[in-house]
């Protein structure tokens, strides 16, 4: 098992220790190959951000700022690599750019009403539990970005829909699992139960659905 991977480990099974991990360590949990090279570094400046608020007595200004940029980065970072991984070339379609700029808007105003959250809850937080959370919350949106991104730089293959039912499952779920479309109609019907999607009761939270190519495999999570 490599290094980030056990760093990883120990975030998990001993969140307590998190303050206290060096520099040089965060800064190998933040080089992991591919795409997890992304997703760590933006979980730590999603901890960061939050932790920091919480225990320190910086304008709020600083962190919202941070986690902001950071969010800017690896989503640009992580719909380039996932359409790439897919066989799609750079620069992206148009589309593809829209629907990216689309989500960057959505979380940038996610982020206002995180700090404006924490605020007004500031006396019953516990900082390392919340930190915690909000960077395993973001993270699991930039999953989403990766994977649609995946999804919208492949070929127009015919995917199925598949995965396990989670802690939920909507009718909109129920009624797609085993069906089959094409990439284009999955995506011009916003069908990729992803997140905050309005389409599905679940909304993506709670199952774990998705499409894949029933011919190679392939996953294509949102």
């Amino acid at each position: 098992m490599n290094k980030p991977a056990l760093i990883q480990i120990m975030i998990r099974t001993i969140p307590a220790l998190i303050p206290h991990i060096r520099p040089e360590t965060w800064e190998v949990f933040r080089a992991a190959a591919g795409y997890d090279g992304i997703r760590n570094t933006y979980w730590s400046i999603i901890y960061d951000a939050v932790y920091e608020y919480l225990t320190g007595n910086k304008p709020v200004t600083t962190f919202k700022n941070a986690m902001k940029k950071g969010m800017v980065d690896a989503f640009v970072q992580a719909a380039e690599l996932g359409y790439q991984d897919s066989g799609g070339e750079l620069p992206m379609d148009e589309d593809t750019l829209a629907w990216l700029g689309d989500a960057q808007s959505e979380e940038l105003g996610h982020i206002d009403d995180l700090f404006s959250r924490l605020k007004e809850e500031w006396d019953g937080l516990d900082s390392i539990d919340e930190a915690f959370a909000r960077a395993d919350g973001y993270a699991a949106t930039l999953d989403s970005i990766y994977g649609q991104a995946k999804l919208r730089g492949s070929d127009n293959v015919l995917l199925e829909f598949g995965g396990e039912d989670g802690d939920e499952s909507c009718p909109e779920c129920q009624d797609l699992k085993g069906k089959k479309a094409l990439k284009k109609y999955i995506l011009d019907n916003n069908l990729i139960p992803a997140p905050g999607n309005d389409a599905f009761t679940c909304q993506g939270y709670n199952c774990h659905h998705f499409w894949f190519n029933p011919k190679t495999g392939e996953e294509f999570r949102g």
